[in-house]
């Protein structure tokens, strides 16, 4: 019986491929519990590059009001610890979003010996104006995904591709055009200032507008980090300053 190791993203893809699974004692999850989307990868084969990226993930979480940072942060991505065992197939599950594009070239480059396949859901979730995520789609459509060996090209391409991404200074990666591509860390700063008006509105109302409309699956923690400098940067005005996430409300300075 061949065993599988499936590795996704946390929160709701995890919920999805642990529903996919259950019952079936050959396969198991790996759950990278990281923003891979957001913060610097520079230098992450160090420990300074990885307590660097540890403490941007922690201004992020601290501003947006979303709790404590994932354990995963400090000693992620050097993934030695989660690889898959020689006899299994490490099951990469994967949308056409930052978070999870990232990942997968971060895997390649960390697993090399592993039995890499890849399950990809773009045509399942098509639904959702064309962005794709594990997390997005359910559990009877990611029934139906039919897994495939990433080849050596490929598994080279996609590690060279990592390599790259830790030599830079960039804190936002994004899928844009079916592309992982660079971006500035203001990308949605205006997309969120055009649902604001001179009256104050519920943050978790601008923040869910512009989730909705984005071209990437974007998490609500990044967007509600980006209305908090956009208050500390003056342009946005916040009724109640102190509030948390569900009590903020916002509006564009007069």
């Amino acid at each position: 019986m061949t065993r599988i190791a499936h590795m996704s993203t946390g929160d709701l893809a995890a919920q999805n491929i642990a529903a996919l699974i259950a019952g079936r004692p050959d396969e198991r999850q790996i759950i990278v519990d990281d923003c891979m989307a957001y913060g610097p990868l520079r230098d992450l084969h160090t420990a300074a590059g990885r307590a660097a990226r540890a403490a941007w993930l922690n201004r992020m979480f601290e501003a947006a009001g979303c709790g404590e940072t994932p354990q995963d942060c400090e000693t992620h991505p050097g993934l030695s610890d989660l690889a898959p065992a020689p006899d299994e197939i490490a099951l990469i599950w994967c949308g056409q979003n930052g978070m999870e594009q990232t990942l997968l070239r971060a895997l390649c480059h960390a697993w090399l010996q592993a039995q890499l396949w890849i399950s990809e859901v773009p045509r399942f979730t098509a639904d959702f104006q064309g962005r794709t995520a594990v997390a997005l789609c359910a559990v009877n459509k990611l029934r139906q995904a039919q897994a495939r060996p990433l080849t050596q090209d490929e598994r080279d391409a996609l590690a060279l591709e990592w390599v790259a991404l830790t030599k830079q200074d960039h804190t936002l990666r994004l899928c844009l055009e079916g592309q992982l591509a660079i971006c500035e860390e203001s990308f949605f700063d205006e997309a969120l200032l055009s649902q604001c008006s001179s009256d104050f509105k519920r943050a978790i109302y601008v923040v869910g507008q512009v989730m909705g409309e984005a071209a990437d699956y974007v998490s609500d923690a990044f967007l509600f980090y980006r209305v908090r400098a956009l208050i500390a940067r003056g342009v946005l005005e916040a009724e109640n300053r102190e509030a948390g996430i569900r009590g903020l409300r916002v509006r564009r300075e007069r």
